[in-house]
C-alpha cells in the first residue's frame, strides 16, 4: 500500500479516534503517554499529554510491582559468617566502683557474695585498695563503716 493512502494508522498518525497500544495519538483528547504526535505548531512528538506528576506516579507503581515481583520470585539468601576482629574500648569508672567490681572478681566463688556486716568482705575490700596503692579512707563507705 503506498504511503499515506491509509485513512487508519495503527500509530496514530492516520485519522483514526482509536488510541493506539504504543501511544502518541493525535486525535481526540488522548491522554495516552509518549507524546501528542502529529500535533499542533509542527511539533511531532515532542508535547507530553500527560502531566508529569502522572508519569511519575506511573513509573512508581510500575517500580512497586517489580519489587513485589523480585521478592516473590527471588527470596533473599541468608549467608552466615563469623565476625572476628580486634576491638579495643576504654572507659573509665569511679576507683570506689571498680574495687567492689574487682572484688566480686576475686572473691565471688569464694563468698558468694559481698557482706556488707562481715569484717572479712571489709578488710579484703580495703586490701584492693591498698594493692593498687590507694587510700582506702577516701572511700566514704569505708571510712564510716562500724562491725555490727
Amino acid at each position: 500500500m503506498p504511503r499515506g493512502g491509509s485513512a487508519v494508522s495503527s500509530y496514530g498518525v492516520g485519522k483514526t479516534n482509536v488510541p493506539p497500544v504504543y501511544g502518541g495519538f493525535s486525535g481526540g483528547n488522548s491522554s495516552a503517554l509518549g507524546g501528542n504526535i502529529g500535533g499542533k505548531d509542527g511539533c511531532i512528538g515532542c508535547e507530553p499529554n500527560v502531566p508529569y506528576i502522572t508519569t511519575m506516579i506511573e513509573l512508581l507503581t510500575i517500580l512497586e510491582s517489580l519489587k513485589e515481583t523480585i521478592s516473590k520470585y527471588y527470596p533473599p539468601k541468608h549467608a552466615l559468617a563469623p565476625f572476628d576482629t580486634p576491638m579495643r574500648v576504654t572507659g573509665s569508672m569511679s576507683f570506689h566502683l571498680f574495687a567492689r567490681v574487682r572484688w566480686s572478681k576475686l572473691y565471688t566463688t569464694i563468698y558468694r557474695r559481698f557482706d556488707p556486716g562481715s569484717l572479712v568482705h571489709v578488710n579484703l575490700l580495703k586490701d584492693i585498695y591498698i594493692s593498687y596503692e590507694r587510700d582506702w579512707r577516701e572511700d566514704e563507705w569505708l571510712r564510716d563503716w562500724k562491725p555490727s
